[in-house]
């Protein structure tokens, strides 16, 4: 797709890739997670492999595949579970976040 664009076309593509994710970190720099679970597709695969030590040789195994162990290994509705989770009582005392929040740093590769 990409090598049929101009690169004006490419350019502008791009701004508004980034734009969108700008407003994406900004939701969830300002916990707005309804929000931000409205942006994603239903059919969302949210998933981050593990990276493992590999000799040079073997740098096809640096990271899991698809259905081994992940950090995370999400769809829409454990995504949702996950937003839920600290806003629910435990015992009957409400969670409160951290003070201060824990960073999430975004990066785009």
């Amino acid at each position: 797709m990409l090598a049929s664009l101009d690169t004006d076309a490419r350019m502008r593509l791009q701004f508004e890739v980034e734009q969108w994710l700008y407003a994406e970190a900004a939701l969830l720099d300002e916990r707005r997670y309804d929000e931000w679970l409205g942006l994603l597709a239903d059919d969302i695969h949210y998933w981050m492999p593990l990276r493992r030590t590999t000799t040079a040789r073997e740098t096809a195994n640096e990271f899991t595949q698809p259905r081994d162990m992940a950090f995370f290994d999400d769809d829409l509705a454990m995504l949702k579970m996950r937003v839920q989770k600290p806003l629910r009582p435990i015992r009957g005392r409400k969670i409160r976040p951290r003070v201060p929040a824990t960073s999430c740093p975004m990066s785009v590769c």
